[in-house]
């Protein structure tokens, strides 16, 4: 399946870390998700219900990822990933997220995490 659907740059708040100093207020992190979907039906139907509400499932990851208060960005993106995947049509999901300004005693933009996570279904 070569099909695909990409949510960039979505940019929430929560609390995460692992010292206590870390998780006192929420910081920004920075998701990026690829979505596996076949879309040769929403193609030819131009119809919402042939494809995955793509401004559904930011609101539903953006609302987990603000609640949250996990320690690691691995924890995280696995949340984030088993959201993604349970959405009907969606056979793989890719989730990149981003620990802006991390607190690292160097000069590091972000650090990020990648996981992949569910199968393609054949085409």
């Amino acid at each position: 399946m070569s099909d695909r659907i990409t949510i960039r740059d979505l940019v929430v708040p929560t609390r995460i870390g692992w010292s206590n100093e870390e998780r006192e207020s929420p910081r920004p992190v920075s998701i990026t998700i690829e979505l596996d979907v076949d879309l040769r039906r929403a193609g030819a139907t131009d119809d919402l219900r042939d494809t995955v509400d793509y401004g559904a499932l930011t609101l539903e990851v953006a609302d987990y990822v603000r609640a949250a208060e996990t320690r690691l960005l691995e924890r995280l993106a696995e949340g984030v990933a088993a959201r993604c995947i349970a959405y009907a049509g969606v056979d793989a999901a890719s989730v990149e997220i981003d620990k802006v300004d991390p607190p690292i005693d160097e000069d590091v933009k972000s650090v990020a995490v990648r996981v992949r996570r569910g199968t393609i279904r054949g085409t």
